[in-house]
């Protein structure tokens, strides 16, 4: 445990942000007084930050990414197995807030040009609709009678007690046209 890598993390690191600041924390504490060679697992780290697994493993990628954190000395495992290796991490302790103001964060190279705003704004990317398109029949089919096609201007049920429905919704109105007798 390092109080100068800790004070770091707590104090002077730069733009961390507040979901990270708990597994910079555990970094911090395995690491030596000059933010080297720590190699906390992921399940400590989580039981520091009160997380999960995942979200240690996405906190590390977030820090790495900010440049709060980048890989070290391997050879600081060297004696562990190969199969159980952790992988060593530095603090990038040399990058503090001093005064209030905040020093400039080292320029990923990349080799890619800065985008830049143009005078008009873009308009805005259409959605695509959520919504299904609605499916109309032209002529309904029973499937339970062999699909057979029954005229969409079917006349209205006759059997006295089915409430003048439609005849094809009519069980005994349907077998009728179709030549069934019951």
């Amino acid at each position: 445990m390092s109080i100068e890598a800790l004070n770091w993390a707590l104090t002077q690191a730069p733009d961390v942000p507040a979901h990270c600041v708990g597994t910079l924390i555990g970094f911090a504490n395995h690491a030596r007084e000059d933010g080297t060679a720590a190699y906390p697992s992921v399940p400590t780290l989580g039981r520091y930050a009160r997380k999960g697994d995942r979200q240690i493993q996405n906190d590390i990628v977030k820090l790495l990414e900010l440049g709060l954190i980048r890989e070290g000395d391997q050879r600081f495992v060297a004696h562990l197995p190969s199969d159980r290796r952790p992988i060593v991490y530095d603090l990038a302790m040399e990058r503090r807030i001093d005064g209030g103001v905040i020093q400039p964060k080292p320029v990923p190279v990349s080799g890619k040009a800065h985008r830049t705003r143009t005078a008009a704004p873009h308009a805005p990317a259409e959605k695509p609709s959520r919504r299904r398109p609605k499916i109309t029949r032209t002529e309904p089919q029973d499937q339970r009678h062999g699909g057979a096609v029954l005229p969409l201007d079917a006349p209205r049920c006759t059997v006295p007690g089915h409430h003048n429905h439609s005849a094809n919704a009519c069980a005994v109105c349907r077998s009728e046209k179709l030549g069934r007798n019951r």
